[in-house]
């Protein structure tokens, strides 16, 4: 083995030391620096690489200030989510991705007063079953267009969400043998 390469390989298992030395002396803390790290070199290589042309057919909807303003704060109803949604297929595009993840029920579902009214209604009286849960409405919304949601990881465990859902039935099958 040449020189060089020697120096080469005794560099790298010495950077790969010291990358683990610091990760198990700084805990959990490592992983924002390493993760800094990791930004800094893709901001260096899309630097180097150069702005690439575009070819115009992908377009990135914001939720800039101008909307928030017309429609109200995020997050919005789901309702509105999925009529958006709609309205964009309706238009012709071809996929739609959310940056977005709807962790929580949409609070502003009319279904979920339905206790607060039911003492109100006659006997037997029902809603209807549609539009009267946003949550169901934005996901017939993804079933009927093509729209790829967002996702997390929770690398943290324990969330209050699990809990709940573990609660509200909503397991699955395979893992928990129901």
């Amino acid at each position: 083995m040449n020189t060089f390469r020697r120096a080469s390989v005794l560099v790298g298992l010495a950077t790969i030391a010291a990358a683990l030395i610091l990760y198990l002396a700084a805990g959990r803390e490592a992983g924002r620096f390493f993760l800094a790290i990791d930004y800094r070199l893709q901001d260096s290589m899309f630097r180097i690489r150069g702005p690439q042309p575009h070819t115009g057919s992908v377009v990135i909807i914001d939720l800039d200030e101008r909307s928030l303003a017309e429609l109200g704060q995020w997050p919005w109803p789901r309702d509105m989510v999925a009529d958006l949604l709609r309205k964009l297929d309706a238009a012709g595009t071809k996929v739609v991705g959310l940056d977005a993840v709807f962790a929580e029920p949409d609070r502003t579902s009319p279904t979920r007063y339905v206790s607060v009214f039911q003492p109100y209604l006659r006997a037997g009286a029902a809603l209807p079953d549609t539009g009267f849960d946003h949550d169901v409405e934005l996901g017939r919304a993804v079933g009927d267009t093509r729209t790829i949601l967002g996702y997390f990881f929770d690398m943290e465990g324990g969330r209050p969400g699990k809990k709940r859902a573990a609660a509200a039935g909503l397991h699955h099958p395979r893992r928990h043998g129901g």
